[in-house]
């Protein structure tokens, strides 16, 4: 008699050679009217879901105009904050523009010429009512200068020339003063800044800058309103 482990054994043999004479078991859905099993696989009730991949490109695209809106954003960034290039501001001929001026019988005041290193970047007439005069300068250190000359308040004009809580300094007078009037009034304020201004012609003068009391000095010593001399004229060629 065989015992239980053998038997077991030799029933386990059996199935598997069964198995194996009839082929290999298909799945249930490939016995299409055996009953117990459902019915063969229908091709039509599958959805091929077309809209995963819509909704994967949509995200791509949304991707992509997310980077380039921060790229965008990066370079204005960088746009607005960053250091402005130096640029060498151009000279002008400030006395040929004084000169035609005087030929319209306008009378500025004008340095009748600069210290040495300084030059002439700007010069700028507004006809008005209150006509205004403007003349920047820089200086040999690079340091600005200006002239300004209009009928205002030298309170408004000390304002709008950025020197601050403005202090009262030794006037100056005599030979220093030049020819244009016998005195000039010094200011000064906390950032360093200087000025000097006067009365001519009705209109008030202010001459101001980053510089020290005695450059701002040697410019003032400078002024003149005297005609300058017109240029002869160009000869006729033959």
């Amino acid at each position: 008699m065989l015992s239980a482990g053998v038997a077991a054994r030799a029933s386990r043999h059996g199935v598997e050679r069964g198995r194996a004479f009839l082929g290999p078991v298909l799945p249930r859905s490939d016995h299409p009217g055996v009953p117990g099993w459902p019915a063969a696989w229908d091709d039509d009730d599958v959805s091929e879901q077309p809209g995963r991949y819509n909704r994967s490109f949509e995200g791509l695209i949304g991707a992509m105009i997310i980077i380039v809106l921060m790229v965008l954003a990066f370079v204005v960034y960088r746009g607005i904050f960053r250091d402005p290039p130096e640029t060498e501001l151009g000279t002008v001929d400030y006395r040929d523009e004084v000169l035609g001026l005087q030929s319209n019988d306008v009378d500025v005041v004008y340095p009748d010429s600069l210290p040495e290193g300084w030059r002439a970047t700007e010069v700028r007439y507004v006809p008005s009512e209150q006509p205004r005069f403007e003349l920047n300068f820089f200086t040999d250190d690079d340091n600005f200068v200006g002239l300004r000359q209009v009928e205002e308040d030298v309170e408004d004009l000390l304002e709008a020339a950025g020197i601050e809580e403005p202090r009262e300094e030794d006037p100056l007078t005599g030979d220093a003063a030049g020819d244009v009037v016998t005195q000039w009034d010094a200011w000064s304020d906390p950032d360093g800044d200087h000025a000097y201004s006067a009365e001519v012609g009705g209109r008030s003068v202010l001459v101001y800058g980053s510089v020290s009391a005695a450059d701002l000095a040697d410019l003032v010593g400078r002024l003149t309103d005297d005609a300058l001399p017109t240029p002869a004229p160009s000869p006729t060629p033959s």
